[in-house]
């Protein structure tokens, strides 16, 4: 599992990291650029630095998105997740997948999993709940702890 980059959302003291890799090819999609699963470097290599951005005291959640990170090794998405969970930080999971797809194990690990793939003739919204901007009205924020 390769993640091509992070960035941050200091706005929502948020770290996203973005997993390569996706086999959903929605039409209009804004990362198109992170289909291909060879993109990026192996996530083990990102540690050091997660680790330092999270301690930084400037991030309260971690962001994983992509492509799709559900369309990875799901064992090696498991463990990356277990890593970050013990930062303290709560995980979003941003997927197209539906949340019946969605393994226990990796729930367990998300406060919070963005499920639906982008349709790009639906209208996007701003989540009540979360104040998260959603790209389009099927998609929906699953709150799991």
């Amino acid at each position: 599992m390769n993640i091509s980059g992070l960035q941050y959302n200091l706005n929502r003291k948020t770290l996203e990291i973005y997993i390569s890799g996706c086999n959903g090819r929605c039409e209009g999609c804004h990362n198109y650029e992170l289909w291909d699963f060879d993109v990026g470097k192996k996530w083990t290599l990102y540690l050091d630095e997660i680790e330092i951005e999270i301690k930084s005291g400037l991030i309260d959640e971690i962001w994983i998105l992509g492509g799709d990170p559900m369309d990875q090794d799901l064992k090696e998405l498991y463990r990356f997740m277990a890593i970050l969970s013990g930062f303290g930080r709560r995980i979003w999971l941003w997927t197209r997948h539906n949340i019946e797809e969605i393994p226990e194990d990796i729930k367990k690990l998300c406060a919070y999993i963005k499920t639906g793939e982008y349709l790009k003739d639906l209208p996007g919204y701003v989540d009540d709940v979360t104040g998260v901007e959603i790209a389009s009205k099927n998609q929906k924020i699953h709150k799991l702890c």
